[in-house]
């Protein structure tokens, strides 16, 4: 808490008492900002009663949920409008993005449902500002102890569900697979990245404490670890496993501990590009094997066949797309129950088929190539400002950016939330560009100045 108020009064250090209340109240509302984000799948399954109508409450967007958003990013939205010149200045370096969100816009004018592209464009730059708001409180550096003694408090109140009869675990459904860990949340694609997000910040606790301290982290990612298992979320525990060697990797080239330090740094790069390349070149030739150990079967649970199915109706508009969210409406995509029974049986919603369970493919869908390109471009450059970032500030806190890089690039292979609005993967997307984005703008005077 010392270092956290030293680093605010660094970078603002003419502020009286009164204006650092001011700011220690903006830093509450951040930090509720990030707890509804995390617990906003619960608070859906709470009002909708189950939990297809959780996703389609999240897709839709119920009076309640509606209002309940606007009351907790609302306040941001007036507090941004009032520091309009600093938030354009912490908006240049997050160009690429910007350019993502202006092209989703600009969508709405030949989206093939416009009324629904417009209220959900709206939720997402509402939801997009209060990313922004949180990341300018504080360096990522000092966010990081933050959102882990945050995680961790959803992760005990997940743990202690499991002892509340119909709550922590699912018993019925058709995709409710019986048995399996669920917590708070309405199902596993909830729950699975909530915990695989809490174990990315709590490894990168791990990696930036030592001791006893490092120990007890890496324990309570291990605790993390055995319930996402059981859990039977599959995506969020590969995305993970990739994050984590991502992190590893970086952290055994750029900042190297103990035996690691006698390698020199050709060496350590030379086998961290093998392991990669081993990685890239293997995976695909194990892929049958470890979904047949996963219980997954060949077609990624119908997710191949869904894909044939949206590419023969994407084609007809390859460069710009249905609009922002507006591919999967009954208007394109009404005889998808006839035609995919997987999605379709024993369910009288289309909740299941809210997007097409493939984060490019959806891009491309609804976006059109344009929009496929400008977000491959600015996810590159949030990949090569992440390695930069390491390499200047050797701060193992840094790691983390690395870390959901790789995370949602494996993800967004068969689930899709990217330019989702209140979704915990969207918003720890957003929030590394704009905190590096942010941390590159606030070192230029220190660096002019020397």
């Amino acid at each position: 808490m010392t270092q956290m108020l030293s680093a605010n009064s660094v970078r603002r250090p003419a502020m009286a008492g009164g204006t650092r209340a001011h700011s220690n109240l903006e830093l509450r509302y951040a930090i509720g900002i990030v707890v509804y984000i995390l617990i906003y799948p619960a608070l859906l399954s709470a009002l909708a009663g189950n939990w297809a109508g959780a996703i389609e409450q999240r897709e839709e967007g119920s009076a309640i949920i509606q209002l309940l958003s606007i009351a907790v990013y609302g306040p941001a939205l007036f507090i941004m409008i009032a520091r309009f010149g600093e938030v354009l200045r912490y908006l240049r370096p997050a160009w690429p993005l910007l350019l993502l969100l202006v092209w989703a816009g600009a969508s709405i004018l030949w989206s093939v449902q416009p009324d629904a592209a417009v209220r959900r464009f709206f939720a997402l730059i509402l939801f997009s500002q209060a990313v922004l708001f949180v990341a300018m409180q504080q360096r990522h550096e000092q966010w990081l102890p933050i959102m882990a003694k945050i995680c961790f408090a959803v992760l005990v109140i997940n743990v202690i569900s499991l002892a509340i009869p119909g709550v922590g675990f699912n018993f019925v459904g058709k995709y409710a697979e019986s048995g399996s860990i669920r917590g708070i949340y309405p199902g596993k694609n909830y729950f699975g990245p909530v915990l695989a997000f809490s174990m990315l910040v709590f490894a990168t606790q791990a990696f930036a404490t030592k001791g006893s301290t490092r120990r007890r982290w890496a324990a309570v990612v291990l605790v993390s670890l055995v319930m996402l298992f059981f859990s039977n979320s599959r995506t969020p525990l590969i995305g993970f496993v990739g994050g984590l060697g991502a992190m590893w990797l970086t952290r055994f080239v750029v900042m190297p501990e103990g035996w690691q330090r006698r390698l020199t740094l050709q060496l350590r790069a030379g086998l961290s590009a093998f392991a990669l390349f081993g990685t890239i070149v293997v995976l695909p030739s194990l892929m049958i094997g470890l979904l047949t150990l996963l219980g997954r079967d060949l077609t990624l649970s119908g997710r191949t066949r869904l894909w044939d199915y949206a590419y023969a109706i994407g084609i007809n508009r390859p460069m710009m797309g249905a609009g922002y969210k507006t591919f999967w409406v009954d208007k394109l995509t009404a005889n998808l129950r006839d035609f995919h029974a997987h999605w379709s049986e024993g369910s009288a919603t289309m909740a299941m088929t809210a997007n097409g369970h493939n984060g490019y493919l959806d891009m491309w869908l609804e976006l059109g190539m344009v929009g496929l390109v400008c977000f491959l471009f600015a996810w590159f450059i949030l990949l090569a400002r992440s390695l930069r970032n390491i390499r200047q500030t050797r701060d193992p806190a840094n790691l983390f950016h690395i870390g959901v890089w790789a995370y949602y690039s494996i993800y967004s292979i068969t689930d899709s939330n990217i330019l989702t609005h209140s979704d915990l993967s969207w918003f720890f997307v957003t929030y590394c560009f704009l905190t590096l984005g942010i941390a590159s703008y606030r070192t230029r005077p220190r660096q002019v100045q020397s």
